[in-house]
């Protein structure tokens, strides 16, 4: 008897579909399946798949961080028999710089410069300096500058001198909405500042003259450091 031809998908008499053939089984002792077929010859190279949506290599990275503050000092502390060395290292120094002329408001208020407020946008600490003027430390500058002090001997008589007076007429300060620093009237009337005042950058500080004692010192130094014998004492 001729076999029976089956249209595609009508089951075998009985009711019974054919038994699907079974997937190749793995070898005994095998733990991997048979290989992956590679590219064909002369096709490029699959690219390996991160599991990252970005890389942290390019420059969009949002982990990385977009611009460096214009105050950013960073501050390494050395110790020493003689106590703390500060230096900076890496960075971007916040450099003060230049002579400037201002007037106080009644309230004791003057402005500063506008390369100077983003410097002291943290903060400021001002404190009676040498020479007749007022200092004015960035709080990260202040920061190393008190350690120094503060590590001295308590069995240094000078130490303890300097000490009290560093500290002892020290003011935190902050700068307002319009960029201007409010001097407290007893360092005023310490450092002989009245209505006109003068603000030189030091680089790392501030200095705050009156107008006419700042006009006095460069008429006692001016000359001898453009003649070139006014040299830079101590320890660098």
């Amino acid at each position: 008897m001729p076999p029976v031809q089956l249209q595609e998908g009508e089951p075998p008499a009985g009711g019974r579909r054919a038994a699907t053939p079974a997937p190749p089984s793995i070898p005994s002792g095998s733990r991997s399946w048979p290989s992956r077929p590679g590219p064909p010859s002369g096709s490029a190279p699959e690219r390996s798949r991160t599991p990252f949506p970005f890389s942290l290599a390019t420059q969009n990275c949002p982990l990385r961080p977009t611009s460096p503050s214009p105050t950013l000092d960073l501050v390494e502390r050395q110790w020493h028999k003689s106590g703390a060395l500060w230096r900076r290292r890496g960075g971007r120094v916040a450099e003060l710089l230049g002579t400037h002329s201002y007037q106080l408001d009644p309230k004791g208020r003057i402005s500063l410069p506008a390369r100077f407020r983003a410097v002291f946008a943290d903060g400021a600490v001002l404190t009676l300096g040498q020479d007749g003027c007022l200092f004015c430390f960035p709080k990260a500058e202040w920061e190393g500058r008190a350690a120094e002090v503060r590590d001295r001997p308590l069995s240094d008589a000078r130490a303890r001198a300097y000490a009290r007076m560093f500290f002892g007429k020290a003011e935190p300060a902050e700068l307002d909405a319009q960029g201007r620093l409010t001097i407290p009237q007893r360092l005023r009337s310490e450092a002989g500042i009245r209505r006109e005042a003068v603000i030189v950058g030091v680089y790392d500080r501030m200095e705050v003259w009156d107008r006419s004692a700042h006009d006095r010192y460069e008429q006692t130094h001016g000359g001898a450091y453009q003649a070139g014998t006014l040299d830079i004492g101590g320890e660098g």
